[in-house]
């Protein structure tokens, strides 16, 4: 895996339960992103996992059709890192210089990570602290094991890509979806096939993640039990009538009500825990993505429960769509927050650090370029459009 001061041209990969997703942009921070190729397609469950050789040998295979039908051309990519996979956290430390935080970090990593420094990659970012909190710092702290890193980055390679990085899906996500006009802090959820990833992002970086074993599976399963129907049958129910509880005599709200219970109170338990650390930092409102914006009306019961502002996230608000990729990503579109945050990586302002082989860089710098490039309009009701600068949808 190379390092350079520049990533230069890469796509990234996002490995989801059931599907892949690939994105390669054009531009920067600063003059805007270009959608430049994006592929999609479902896989099989469970083909990530298979670790058989031939089970290696489908996923590759897979991942390899994708990029060469996308039109990707360099072998140059960046991986997202499931939740299952990496650890990934933030601590409070006493604000202090680089010098005497690189020795807290040598003396303390050991005791904040779930696996023995022997068996794990590490990597840590200092996020600085915010103004009413000068007296300590947040530190982004990400690990994963050394075993999954190695395998993947033998998977790729052996296919003849190279990883530049590998990124924790989460730090994606908030790169992706945050509105960085906003002055206040955001609750983002990624509401997935069967995990649920949570960030608190205020001022510049991410100030509070989580990640909980529920997703979209769950209510699925439910909901299937409950009513005695088959499971692709609650699914499609669940994604047709969602929430209401004027459809098939409102059965399907009844039956997955305690799984949305739970789900919520994960949520609240993150809003709670953020407000006692950061007691004077009001969170705005929340942004749901994937299935979250997906299942009609989750969006008004997730604001009715958390009593706040929620919008279906659009991850696609600084990336300019060419018109003619715009039907092909129409039913697939609320999937790419990862791939796209992913594929946003840059250091056009900062360099990369280098503790660890595999974990590059945990890359939150906000600049004035950031706030010029974002497009404000969601793709679907006429996003940027490189054809056509002066405004929306021809």
């Amino acid at each position: 895996m190379s390092l350079i001061n520049g990533l230069g041209e890469f796509f990234a990969i996002d490995i989801g339960t059931n599907s892949l997703r690939v994105a390669e942009l054009t531009g920067s921070l600063h003059s805007g992103w270009t959608l430049k190729h994006f592929g999609y397609v479902p896989i099989a469950e469970g083909l990530v996992q298979d670790d058989s050789n031939a089970g290696r040998q489908a996923f590759m295979a897979t991942v390899k059709m994708l990029v060469e039908q996308s039109g990707i051309v360099t072998k140059n990519c960046v991986l997202g890192l499931p939740s299952s996979k990496a650890f990934t956290s933030i601590i409070k430390v006493p604000t202090q210089d680089d010098a005497d935080l690189k020795k807290t970090m040598m003396y303390q990593l050991d005791s904040l990570v779930p696996t023995a420094l022997s068996d794990a990659e590490v990597d840590w970012k200092n996020l600085g602290s915010i103004p009413s909190d000068p007296e300590n710092i947040d530190i982004l702290l990400s690990s994963t094991t050394s075993a999954f890193a190695e395998s993947r980055l033998d998977l790729f390679e052996d296919a003849g890509f190279n990883v530049y990085a590998a990124e924790p899906e989460v730090i994606a996500m908030c790169r992706a979806l945050y509105p960085f006009e906003a002055t206040d802090a955001r609750l983002i959820v990624d509401y997935g096939e069967a995990t649920t990833d949570i960030a608190v992002y205020y001022y510049g970086a991410p100030r509070l993640l989580r990640s909980v074993p529920l997703g979209l599976r769950d209510l699925v399963k439910v909901a299937s039990t409950s009513l005695s129907i088959k499971e692709d049958q609650a699914r499609q129910f669940l994604l047709k009538f969602g929430l209401a509880q004027d459809k098939l005599d409102g059965k399907i709200f009844i039956a997955i009500n305690a799984a949305l219970d739970t789900f919520v109170y994960e949520l609240a338990k993150v809003v709670r825990t953020f407000n006692t650390n950061y007691p004077t930092v009001p969170i705005g409102g929340a942004i749901v993505a994937n299935y979250g914006e997906s299942v009609p009306l989750m969006l008004d019961y997730i604001s009715g429960r958390l009593k706040m502002p929620v919008d279906a996230a659009n991850p696609w608000r600084k990336v300019a769509v060419p018109p003619e990729y715009r039907d092909a990503l129409r039913t697939v579109a609320t999937e790419f927050s990862v791939v796209l945050g992913l594929a946003e990586r840059t250091n056009d302002v900062a360099p990369y650090i280098e503790p660890s082989k595999w974990l590059k860089l945990l890359n939150f710098t906000q600049t004035v370029g950031e706030k010029a490039a974002i497009a404000g309009q969601k793709l679907l009701d006429g996003a940027k459009d490189p054809t056509n600068p002066g405004g929306g949808a021809k």
